[in-house]
C-alpha cells in the first residue's frame, strides 16, 4: 500500500532531517517478527547527510552528532496493519521563541506517531479497495509542525491504481508566535488533497499522472492556494 511515508512532525526534525535515501548516515537498527507482532529500534547519527552540501555522501562515525533513537511496535491482524513509534533526539534544540537561550531537557526534539492500514473490500477480479491512516505529534516548543494528520484510499491492483489522499500539517502556538514577532506571520495549518494514478506500462516501467492542490502552502499567508499537476515516470529493473 502506498502512503506519504513519514510525516512531517518526524521529517522536520534533525539539522538536515532524519536519514532518507539517498541522504545518508550511520546506524543500528533491531527488529523482531512473530506470528501477529514485530518491534524495532533503531539508534542513528543525529546529523543526517551534510547540511551544507546535499549532495555529498557522509559516514559520520556513529553518535558523533549526538543520537536519533526510534522505537516502534506493529500488530497485523487479518488484513489490518497498525503500528506506532516513539523518537527523539539525546541532544537538545533551540527554543523557538527563545533560540539564545541556553538549550535544556525540555527543548529536546521528540515525538510519537501511530499508523492503521486495511484492506475494505475486494472483487472477484483482484481489485482492492485499500485505506490508511496516520497522526503524529512532535514537541511544539523547539519544532514548528506540532500534530499531523494525513489518510487516504487506493483502489486497484498492484499493476495499476487510483489513490486519493489528504495530508493535514498544523503548526503550534510557540511557532505562530515566533512568526508573529518576526513580522511575517503565519497560517495555522497547511492542508495537501492529492489525486494520482499509477499504471504499469510494462513489468518495469510505470506512469503517474498527479494533482495536487494545497491550502495555505508553506503556511504563508501571502501565498495563494497552489494547484499542482506532475507526471512521474518511474523505471526498474526485475
Amino acid at each position: 500500500m502506498v502512503q506519504h511515508g513519514i510525516g512531517p512532525e518526524l521529517s522536520q526534525s534533525g539539522a538536515n532531517g532524519p536519514s532518507i535515501f539517498p541522504t545518508t548516515t550511520t546506524a543500528v537498527v533491531y527488529g523482531f517478527e512473530a506470528e501477529r507482532w514485530g518491534a524495532r529500534v533503531g539508534a542513528f547519527n543525529a546529523v543526517a547527510g551534510d547540511p551544507a552540501n546535499p549532495k555529498k555522501t557522509v559516514l559520520p562515525f556513529p553518535g558523533e552528532d549526538g543520537l536519533l533513537l526510534i522505537a516502534e511496535v506493529e500488530h497485523r491482524s487479518g488484513s489490518v496493519r497498525t503500528y506506532a513509534g516513539l523518537w527523539a533526539y539525546s541532544t537538545a534544540s533551540p527554543d523557538l521563541l527563545h533560540p539564545a537561550d541556553a538549550a535544556g531537557d525540555r527543548w529536546r526534539s521528540r515525538g510519537a506517531y501511530a499508523a492503521m492500514e486495511t484492506t475494505l473490500a475486494t472483487t472477484h477480479t483482484g481489485e482492492k479497495l485499500e485505506s490508511w491512516v496516520r497522526v503524529g505529534v512532535a514537541n511544539e516548543d523547539v519544532l514548528p509542525v506540532a500534530t499531523y494528520l494525513g489518510g487516504g484510499v487506493r483502489y486497484g491492483t498492484e499493476g495499476r491504481g487510483i489513490g486519493f489522499a489528504i495530508a493535514h500539517a498544523r503548526l503550534g502556538d510557540p511557532a505562530i508566535e515566533a512568526a508573529a514577532i518576526s513580522g511575517y506571520g503565519a497560517q495555522r495549518v497547511e492542508t495537501n488533497f492529492e489525486l494520482s494514478y499509477a499504471h504499469a506500462l510494462t513489468p518495469t516501467v510505470t506512469i503517474q499522472p498527479d494533482i495536487q492542490y494545497v491550502r495555505n502552502p508553506g503556511w504563508d499567508p501571502a501565498l495563494d492556494d497552489a494547484l499542482v499537476i506532475g507526471l512521474r515516470l518511474s523505471a526498474g529493473f526485475r
